[in-house]
């Protein structure tokens, strides 16, 4: 370590009444200082690999894949596939990206073209997506809430229009409902009907009001041929009005569903509020969701009322979280209970973080989970221990002692082993 001595002037003296004081010093400038023989983090190859800063920035990925599973009563299935990545970022039409994925036996694949960021007159920002994509919803129906609205994929089109000097934001989605699958790739099981999405969303100041619209026309119940009866059609909304400062946000939701398949549209109200006091965070709502309520046809909680609080707090070394549901049935009022949970986490040193939780409820049936878990950084890598017990419904009792390990390995790799013994019982 280099180390260089810094000689400051020091005067004593008295000011006169009234005179100018003189201005303080200014600090020395910032410099830079090496450890000597600290190993440089720069590898030594990296000078080696060709790259051309000239031109758009790029990127491009390429992969090879082969999965070998089960393919039922005994047989034996060995299936290979592709994935490609790539996008360019153009100073005229945005960023340009696509995905595509295929494999064989049985053959499928997906792909997905999207264009963000382009630039238009009037302040907006358009973003455009094409293939398997997932039906778009406003930023304030993605904040964090107790109840979830599902989303679907679709294999179709969509656009998403910004205009953040007015607040604005506009979107649309159009396309063939489906699902993922597969182990190696993932392929776009599709299936039967369509699904049509508009939603706008306007800010200004702590204020956000998003409205959303969905339309399933004859969409397939199940992944199998379409026979009569087994479609559905399906008009759902929401609303959502959000009011947000520094410290405190409070939004209000409500849903609306009108399915085919039922004699009269279903409704769900939910509340929620979040305060943050440094380190500290608090929740609190309310929900009230009748029952066979969905999403255009995707299922979501329903047939349930309640309150619920939660409370979050970490520092450096110690975190802990809980919440509690007080709920009861709509359609069946006399079915109550409550449902709670609770965690912490103490890093006992550098290397050493203990941790413990459990949760439980008391709602059509009796339910707990404790556990607790010690993870340690050693020489061989970063180990873990966790163990579960388990009380569930029909008074079975499961005890899980759970080992795994992260193994060091060369940049670029990775490798991690677990191991697991339990034991279940009913009584």
């Amino acid at each position: 370590m280099k180390w260089r001595a810094l000689a400051l002037p020091l005067s004593l003296g008295m000011a006169g009444i009234g005179a100018a004081q003189p201005p303080p010093p200014a600090p020395p400038a910032y410099e830079d200082r090496v450890i000597e023989g600290l190993a440089s983090v720069i590898e030594d190859d990296a000078a080696a690999i060709p790259y051309n800063p000239d031109g758009w920035a790029r990127q491009m990925r390429f992969e090879t894949r082969l999965g070998h599973d089960a393919a039922g009563f005994g047989g034996r299935r060995v299936t290979r596939g592709v994935a490609a990545s790539g996008l360019i970022e153009t100073p005229n039409y945005g960023v340009l990206s696509a995905d595509v994925n295929y494999a064989d036996n049985p053959a499928g694949g997906s792909f997905t073209v999207r264009q963000r960021g382009l630039r238009v007159d009037g302040g907006w920002t358009v973003n455009n997506e094409l293939g398997t994509i997932a039906t778009p919803a406003p930023s304030l129906t993605r904040q964090p809430s107790r109840v979830f609205v599902p989303g679907q994929l679709i294999e179709g089109v969509s656009t998403e229009w910004l205009n953040p000097g007015s607040g604005l934001q506009l979107q649309a989605s159009s396309g063939q409902p489906g699902r993922i699958d597969g182990t190696v790739v993932g392929r776009l099981r599709r299936l039967s009907g369509t699904l049509n999405d508009l939603s706008v969303q306007r800010t200004q100041g702590p204020w956000a009001v998003a409205a959303r619209v969905e339309q399933a026309n004859k969409v397939s119940l199940n992944d199998g041929p379409t026979a009569a009866g087994s479609s559905f059609d399906a008009e759902s909304a929401q609303l959502a009005v959000r009011r947000q400062t520094d410290d405190l946000s409070l939004q209000a939701n409500l849903v609306s569903t009108h399915l085919s398949t039922l004699s009269k549209t279903r409704y769900g109200l939910w509340l929620d509020g979040d305060l943050k006091d440094g380190p500290r965070s608090y929740s609190a709502g309310a929900f009230w969701l009748e029952s066979d309520l969905t999403w255009a046809g995707q299922p979501m909680a329903s047939d349930t009322a309640g309150v619920y609080a939660r409370s979050a707090w970490q520092s450096r070394q110690w975190s802990a979280e809980g919440t509690f549901d007080v709920l009861r049935s709509i359609s069946s009022p006399s079915r109550s209970g409550v449902f709670g949970t609770g965690s912490g986490r103490w890093r006992y040193s550098r290397d050493v973080t203990l941790g413990a939780g459990f949760s439980g409820r008391t709602f059509n049936g009796n339910a707990t989970n404790v556990f607790g878990n010690v993870r340690w950084a050693n020489a061989l890598g970063n180990s873990g221990l966790r163990a579960d017990v388990t009380h569930e419904l029909a008074q079975r009792n499961l005890r899980v002692l759970t080992l795994d390990h992260d193994w060091p390995v060369p940049v670029g790799w990775a490798l991690a082993t677990s191991l697991a013994v339990g034991r279940a019982s009913t009584r």
